[in-house]
């Protein structure tokens, strides 16, 4: 797996030239990162979730495995980013397009970010060191 923020044309060029097995030669992998555009609850609608889906796979070298992601480390949770209502259906559209889906742990269950991380913080550990 490849991870590059790029536009789907300069993305392509990471599967390289040589496919096998749906693989390329340069990257087998290359993490698509487009459904990750949609910030906020009002990004999110039927004509631009289908415009990002097709471009991306039309953008795809011929035979190349496409990839879907939702969330990492570098964004806001997907919950976070447009809100719950929308958690389960992002996820049940994603998970029926064709490829790999990449789960972001705790996407699927429409974990949100942590705005006040000392609530987390183990007291135990927080009193004895």
């Amino acid at each position: 797996m490849t991870e590059a923020y790029l536009s789907n044309a300069d993305l392509k060029d990471y599967y390289g030239t040589n496919f096998t097995d749906h693989s390329g030669d340069a990257s087998h992998m290359p993490i698509n990162f487009g459904l990750l555009d949609f910030k906020n609850r009002g990004d999110v609608t039927a004509e631009k979730l289908n415009k990002s889906i097709t471009e991306y796979l039309e953008a795809l070298p011929d035979n190349a495995w496409p990839n879907f992601n939702l969330g990492n480390h570098d964004n806001e949770r997907l919950s976070t980013r447009v809100g719950d209502e929308l958690v389960d259906a992002m996820n049940m559209v994603y998970m029926l397009l064709p490829g790999t889906p990449i789960t972001y742990y705790g996407e699927e269950i429409g974990m949100v970010d942590a705005t006040n991380v000392r609530k987390y913080l183990n007291l135990w550990l927080m009193t004895h060191f």
